[in-house]
C-alpha cells in the first residue's frame, strides 16, 4: 500500500512518485505525460488507420489513448481515470472487460465527424490503487488486440475486485451512487 502524501512519504517504501508513474505507464504500454506533485498522466498510441475528411492522420488528439492517477489516500488508493479511442465494433467488448473488473464506465461519445472508420472515445473510472488499476485497464486492451473476447482472461475477475471503489465508501465521487 501506499501512503497518503505521496511527495512525504513514498521514500519511507522506497518507491518514488516518478517510479510509481514508470510503473504505471509500463504496464499501461505507454508514456509518461507528466509526473509532479501526486499527479501522474500517462498517454497510449492506439494502432489504427484513421482518415478525417478524406486524409490520413496520426494526430494524439484522435489516436491517444489518456490515463491519470491522483489524490492518494491512507490505503493506497487513487482517483484513477482514463480516455481512450474505441472502434465500434470494440465498445461492447471493451465496456465489459473494464465492468467486469470494478471499474465504472462514465461517458461514450465521439470527438470527430467525417472520420474513417467511425470512433468513439470512452471514459472510465475507479478508485484503486494504481498498479491495480494499470493492469486492469491492460487486460481490457489485450482483448482488444487480440480481437477475441477471452472468458477465461477474464472470468473470475467479477468477485475480485473488492477493494476497488465501491458506492458505499465513505468518499464516494457522487452522492446519488450511495443510493
Amino acid at each position: 500500500m501506499y501512503p497518503m502524501n505521496m511527495n512525504a512519504n513514498l521514500n519511507q517504501i522506497n518507491v518514488s512518485e516518478t517510479d510509481l508513474c514508470n510503473r504505471f505507464a509500463r504496464i499501461l504500454e505507454g508514456r509518461v505525460l507528466e509526473s509532479r506533485d501526486g499527479l501522474c498522466v500517462v498517454a497510449r498510441r492506439r494502432n489504427l488507420s484513421v482518415e478525417i475528411a478524406g486524409r490520413p492522420t496520426q494526430s494524439p488528439l484522435v489516436l491517444d489513448a489518456l490515463f491519470s492517477f491522483e489524490s492518494m489516500d491512507t490505503l493506497g488508493r487513487t482517483l484513477n481515470l482514463g480516455e481512450t479511442v474505441i472502434l465500434q465494433e470494440e465498445i461492447n467488448r471493451f465496456i465489459r472487460a473494464l465492468q467486469r473488473q470494478g471499474i465504472l464506465v462514465t461517458a461514450l461519445h465521439n470527438h470527430w465527424l467525417f472520420e474513417t472508420p467511425r470512433l468513439m472515445y470512452i471514459h472510465f473510472f475507479s478508485i484503486d490503487e494504481p498498479l491495480s488499476f494499470a493492469r486492469k485497464v491492460a487486460r481490457a486492451f489485450r482483448l482488444l488486440e487480440d480481437n477475441a473476447f477471452d472468458d477465461d482472461l477474464l472470468g473470475s475477475l467479477d468477485d475480485n475486485f473488492k477493494d476497488t471503489f465501491h458506492p458505499e465508501s465513505p468518499k464516494a465521487p457522487n452522492d446519488s451512487l450511495n443510493r
